[in-house]
């Protein structure tokens, strides 16, 4: 909180009847990737996936899956990932990069953004359906690198 004044985020569907996702926690920069995951769990309904753009210069984060239960909002699952693992995000305007002292260069958004689209629209996601209740995922492992393992969507916490 600065100035006395804080920041939310949220996520809200079309259809009225869909309760909307408040985002935690407080104090991040709204969403880092969201994606519609299609019917993970077999319920009929489709799943949604997202991972907040923390306030903060690590690049650990959490991907979360949530599902619509009983006219709310529920965690699936969850898992920890490195933020590079996601595609980076299109920017808004030009942006200007100091190489040194003297030397000032502004970027043009335009071209970085329409391939930072390019890319976002084949990235795949972190999440595969691997058979009933059960997804592949791609996920920081914890000893500190990248890794691929299946598991049950009973389980809310990530893989050990």
């Amino acid at each position: 909180m600065a100035n006395g004044k804080r920041s939310y985020s949220f996520i809200v569907c079309d259809n009225e009847l869909i309760r909307r996702i408040d985002v935690v926690p407080v104090g991040n920069f709204g969403l880092l990737y969201l994606k519609n995951e299609g019917d993970l769990n077999g319920d009929g309904g489709d799943e949604i996936s997202y991972v907040t753009n923390k306030a903060d210069w690590s690049s650990f984060n959490e991907y979360k899956i949530m599902t619509y239960k009983n006219r709310k909002w529920v965690v699936l699952y969850w898992f920890p990932i490195w933020e590079w693992q996601l595609p980076e995000l299109p920017r808004v305007g030009n942006q200007t990069v100091a190489l040194g002292s003297n030397q000032v260069i502004a970027l043009n958004s335009d071209t970085t953004d329409k391939k930072l689209l390019k890319e976002l629209k084949v990235f795949n996601g972190l999440v595969k359906k691997a058979g009933k209740n059960k997804i592949q995922i791609i996920y920081r492992s914890k000893d500190i690198s990248q890794d691929t393992i299946i598991v049950g969507l009973k389980n809310h916490h990530p893989p050990v």
